[in-house]
């Protein structure tokens, strides 16, 4: 039975652990007390080796940098880092030094990380809990490592020696996205989410952002009702913002060369931004000063590789580089738009029946991440939550599951194990018999030997030779025996690593079962929708049809209404023809009889002046 569990979330650039004993479950300790650097829950995932890289010379924060002094010699030794990629299937890996495998690397950390894990559980129970038999091991692991990520993770722990065999029963592994749902299951309590609800679970670390969607079941279980999704706009992106910002400042060329050649000043430099700007920038204007990176305080070698225009630039500047509100929050906008969308993306997949949102990872602490996602999706869930310390959250549930599965081990595994144990052990138990009656007759046949010696060598040869041939023929079936049993434990070794491997298969088999159940009701549902639209669109089609009827009805009689119409127009056009010819003959009657008393007008005028004249 263990005694100790302890939680190891072994990151790409960071790394932790949690530990907590068996009969105090709601005390889980996080370490925090990396050589002179206390107060930390993270170490970083950093190597300094010797020149042939056979040595580890320092790892964590002292392989890292420190505040540069002035001089411009060329580092002589740079730090191994994102070797953990490598047991990814991404397509770019990280380049290693010439000579370096990534398995060595990967064992190396661990066997350092390791001294701190095993010195602290024998300081924290004084000795009384032995690391190889009472501690259990639960190591996260990203969702996408396969079994062969996961078999090379296991030979790397026990080469470190935090195992006393490679096959050990102490060691567990559970995913990151897996880890941090169970850490969030007593937030979800907190706030009434009920069985049956599904929520997003938002990993934001330093390197990538991972989502799932997640339902909460019986017995504080969950499935995962989506797939995952993710993309590299981890907490590194903002820094690597950062250091395009410096580009446009300094000139690319000047970042490089600073990176190659003497890259702790750089990491210094980009710690220094981290420290003093990223972490605490809010989005909120009025809460922002402008701050100002002296670099020639900060990284001062940076000066020998700046140029030209540059250079002027920045020596008028006293080598000062000033960081407003709108620089710093171009650095955060474009990845913070990314989760946006990746988190947008899981809703829709969900049919956007999510109850809540929960962020967990060092990057999720981000105020101006915060804002922008409940401002984006506050109208669309209940619930948008950050755990307390949401940088532990995976290596906090790491302990829990390892708890939890202490409490409820697998009881028919249990039994299978130790029939196996039974079965080695009674054939150990008849080999040894073997062996004793072996032995007895081998004396026997050995003081049988001695008699006939003893009495007549030369008449007794035949039969000691013969003797002698049994005896050989006696160690030989014995060596076989002691094969056999050698045999027979690594068989059992090897059906312990196959139950191991089953009971896993099991697990994942009994997840996809759940997960196809609920697709299986989400799509009965669908289909029950879809039938309730067809009856609507039928009824639809229906009712139309009568209204085209109705319509065609309606548009004969207008037909007809406006054939009467024309009708009546030719026939009033006719009559207009008609009065137009009498009006015209009328006028024309009327011009005539004008012109008559014209003339006769005029007749009587020149009568009368004519009478005038006489």
């Amino acid at each position: 039975m263990y005694k100790v569990v302890v939680g190891i979330d072994f990151g790409a650039i960071y790394s932790s652990f949690a530990y907590a004993h068996i009969h105090s479950k709601n005390e889980i300790f996080v370490h925090t007390n990396w050589e002179d650097y206390d107060g930390r829950f993270k170490v970083p995932t950093v190597l300094l080796y010797d020149e042939g890289y056979k040595n580890v010379q320092s790892w964590g924060y002292s392989a890292l940098a420190k505040r540069p002094n002035r001089k411009k010699e060329i580092d002589s030794k740079k730090p191994v880092e994102l070797f953990k990629l490598h047991l990814g299937k991404i397509p770019n890996k990280p380049s290693l030094p010439n000579g370096l495998d990534y398995k060595k690397a990967i064992t190396d950390y661990l066997h350092e990380f390791g001294k701190v894990v095993k010195n602290k559980i024998n300081d924290c129970w004084n000795g009384n809990v032995d690391f190889f038999t009472q501690v259990l091991l639960v190591f996260t692991v990203p969702a996408e490592f396969d079994d062969n990520a996961i078999s090379i993770m296991r030979e790397c722990i026990f080469k470190a020696g935090l195992l006393k065999n490679q096959f050990a029963r102490n060691l567990k592994f559970i995913t990151e996205p897996e880890a941090a749902a169970i850490h969030c299951m007593k937030s979800l309590k907190e706030h009434n989410i009920s069985v049956g609800a599904n929520f997003v679970l938002v990993d934001c670390g330093s390197d990538t952002i991972d989502l799932t969607t997640r339902q909460v079941l019986e017995g504080e279980r969950l499935s995962e009702i989506t797939e995952r999704s993710g993309d590299c706009c981890g907490g590194s992106s903002v820094d690597q913002e950062f250091l395009k910002f410096l580009e446009s400042k300094i000139g690319a060329n000047a970042i490089n060369q600073v990176r190659e050649n003497h890259y702790n000043h750089l990491q210094y430099l980009v710690q220094e931004f981290v420290r003093t700007i990223k972490m605490t920038f809010t989005g909120v204007q009025s809460e922002f000063q402008d701050t100002e990176l002296e670099l020639d305080d900060i990284c001062p070698v940076i000066k020998q590789y700046c140029k030209g225009e540059y250079f002027d630039k920045m020596d008028e500047d006293y080598w000062a580089v000033t960081l407003k509100f709108d620089d710093v929050k171009k650095m955060f906008d474009p990845i913070a738009e990314k989760i946006i969308r990746l988190i947008d993306s899981q809703l829709q997949s969900s049919n956007n029946n999510c109850s809540a949102i929960l962020m967990v990872g060092g990057f999720s602490e981000s105020k101006y991440l915060q804002s922008r996602i409940k401002k984006e999706f506050s109208l669309k869930v209940k619930l948008i939550s950050i755990p307390p310390q949401p940088v532990i959250a995976i290596v906090k549930g790491a302990v829990e599951y390892g708890l939890k599965w202490e409490d409820t081990p697998d009881i028919s595994y249990d039994e299978e194990i130790q029939s196996f144990d039974d079965e080695e052990k009674k054939l150990h138990d008849e080999i040894q018999n073997n062996i004793k009656q072996y032995k007895f007759l081998y004396n026997k046949l050995q003081k049988k030997y001695t008699d006939l010696t003893s009495k007549n060598i030369d008449k007794h040869q035949m039969i000691v030779n013969k003797l002698k041939k049994e005896i050989e023929e006696i160690k030989e079936i014995n060596q076989k025996n002691r094969s056999k049993i050698e045999s027979q434990e690594q068989m059992v070794n090897q059906l312990q690593q196959s139950l191991e491997l089953k009971e896993d298969h099991i697990q994942d088999l009994e997840k996809e079962k759940e997960e196809l159940n609920i697709k299986i009701e989400s799509l009965l549902q669908k289909n029950t929708n879809l039938d309730t639209q067809l009856k609507n669109v039928v009824q639809q089609t229906a009712l139309l049809d009568k209204e085209i009827n109705d319509l065609n009805v309606i548009n004969q009689k207008q037909q007809q209404r406006i054939d009467r119409s024309q009708q009546s127009l030719e026939l009033v056009k006719n009559q207009m023809k008609n009065l137009e010819k009498v009006k015209d003959d009328e006028i024309n009657k009327y011009k005539l009889m004008c012109d008559k008393y014209k003339d006769k007008c005029m007749e009587l005028l020149k009568n009368n002046e004519e009478k005038k004249l006489i």
